[in-house]
């Protein structure tokens, strides 16, 4: 027997564990809390609980935040976060149906869209992709044992840690994001909620080009959070991803970003980075919410969620401009 249960008291201990089990060392309860508890301006998490005869069995959660299009219209917007499924149970189609849940839930928040992120090679892009999901191209990009230090770099500079710096940072990124589909961050104090107030210690910086973002250590990873470009030229980004993969390698560590921006992808794979495919997945949960957002005449037909990703369709979201830190 499959039961379904939406929020139920008492189970984030049992969450972070199933996490644990299915990802392999997802992570500790801060961690945890940061993505499912952490206060914001948008709403509540919502935890989705599938059990069958009362073992778990699948776990996800929705979280909410703000999107804005190319035209400036903006909308809520629910994000698939730590979705899961038991190895015991995979292949008996719970995945769709916490999908099918999250759509749901996310329609009742007041919220058009519901979003996912999901690796080109898994499972979940291709159940994504088998319900109709409208697919946006990005990369995940890592070092490997392989990967060397670079003998061309910028130097970096982390001694730019002020609240004006921050500014400068969260001006440049709101003005980066004109013209793409985007997350929107009300402000200031919203910008650090997401990129300098997370669960790993953080650390922002600055180098002799321009460039400038925000660093996260996870274990033995730094996840570049976020990178923002002095001048739109190519050495000059290049010589700024150089720098922090040789500061990361120099002491033994791994670098991790997530990219939309086929530049970046390239560039990385020039540095020795290993470049991996990957999709932002796009569901409509208000077709209206979307359509005014959009501006869509009142003639236009959604036929599919895939049209949502189709460049000559009147619902075209646009492409997207999107940082490692706005996934959660």
């Amino acid at each position: 027997m499959i039961t379904l249960q939406i929020n139920p008291r008492g189970m984030d201990d049992e969450y972070l564990k199933f996490l644990n089990v299915c990802f392999g060392g997802w992570g500790d309860r801060q961690k945890f809390d940061w993505y499912f508890r952490r206060r914001t301006a948008h709403p509540e998490t919502d935890l989705i609980i599938l059990k069958q005869d009362n073992d778990l069995a699948a776990c996800s959660a929705v979280t909410y935040r703000k999107v804005a299009f190319p035209n400036d219209g903006e909308v809520t917007v629910g994000i698939v976060t730590g979705a899961c499924t038991h190895p015991s149970f995979r292949k008996q189609g719970y995945f769709v149906r916490l999908i099918e849940e999250s759509v749901k839930l996310t329609a009742a928040k007041g919220a058009a869209l519901l979003l996912g992120f999901v690796v080109g090679d898994g499972g979940s892009y291709r159940q994504m992709e088998r319900i109709g999901s409208a697919l946006f191209p990005c990369s995940y990009i890592f070092s490997t044992g392989q990967t060397k230090r670079p003998t061309v770099r910028s130097e970096l500079n982390h001694s730019r840690e002020s609240n004006g710096f921050r500014s400068e940072m969260f001006a440049r990124l709101s003005a980066r994001g004109l013209g793409y589909s985007r997350f929107m961050y009300a402000s200031e104090q919203e910008f650090d909620s997401q990129f300098i107030h997370r669960s790993g210690e953080t650390a922002v910086f600055n180098d002799d080009s321009g460039n400038c973002g925000i660093i996260e250590r996870a274990g033995d990873t730094d996840i570049l959070q976020l990178y923002l470009a002095g001048v739109d030229d190519e050495l000059s980004i290049s010589g700024g991803l150089a720098g922090l993969l040789d500061q990361s390698l120099s002491v033994g560590r791994k670098l991790f970003l997530y990219s939309s921006q086929p530049a970046i992808a390239s560039l990385s794979r020039n540095l020795g980075l290993e470049v991996k495919a990957g999709y932002l997945t796009v569901n409509v949960a208000s077709e209206s919410r979307l359509r005014d957002a959009l501006g869509c005449p009142e003639g236009a037909a959604l036929k599919n969620d895939s049209q949502l990703a189709e460049a000559g369709s009147a619902w075209f979201l646009g492409s997207w401009n999107l940082q490692s830190g706005d996934r959660a």
